[in-house]
């Protein structure tokens, strides 16, 4: 039914180079967006994406879920219907920002010696020697790690972004 549109969305969003998981992700939004406000294409109104976004709120999701949802219709708006979007009309939810627990270097000892698996060992205490996310742990290749500069170069990155970080002795020992 609205498969043109999707396909509207693909290219848009590929001539912005975003991943296809993150194109995957705006049409199965947008497509819930339509069933819900149950409106032609045609017809759709800034006020239509606040109400959605505002029941959505009201049912309890998360600032992070909501504001998936908003990106998602935000980007249909402006890239494929060419609808002007209006940030304050239509405003991101706010996140709450709590400190993560860090884990003690006690604590960590203690959970690399709990694990037998070498392998395992070795992934747990480079991440939090070297502070990686999982997936960048994940995506890691042997010629990545300079024991010479002490470095580690992390691709793949969240945001796309590779950099370097440090690489402890005790964790290349």
């Amino acid at each position: 039914m609205y498969e043109d549109f999707f396909e509207s969305i693909r290219q848009a969003a590929e001539k912005h180079n975003l991943r296809q998981r993150t194109i995957q992700l705006y049409c199965s939004d947008v497509s819930y967006f339509l069933r819900c406000t149950n409106k032609p294409v045609t017809d759709l109104t800034l006020e239509d994406a606040d109400a959605f976004l505002t029941m959505k709120r009201l049912e309890g999701r998360s600032p992070e879920t909501h504001n998936h949802y908003r990106s998602s219709i935000k980007f249909l708006y402006k890239r494929v219907l060419k609808i002007t979007w209006d940030d304050e009309e239509v405003p991101f939810m706010k996140r709450e920002r709590n400190l993560p627990t860090v884990l003690t270097p006690q604590e960590i000892n203690a959970v690399i010696e709990a694990t037998d698996n070498l392998k395992h060992k070795a992934i747990i205490a480079t991440m939090c020697s070297s502070g990686l996310r999982v997936s960048e742990t994940v995506h890691l290749h042997y010629d990545d790690i300079s024991r010479t500069n002490m470095t580690i170069h992390v691709r793949e990155t969240k945001g796309r972004i590779d950099r370097y970080t440090i690489l402890s002795q005790r964790n290349l020992d």
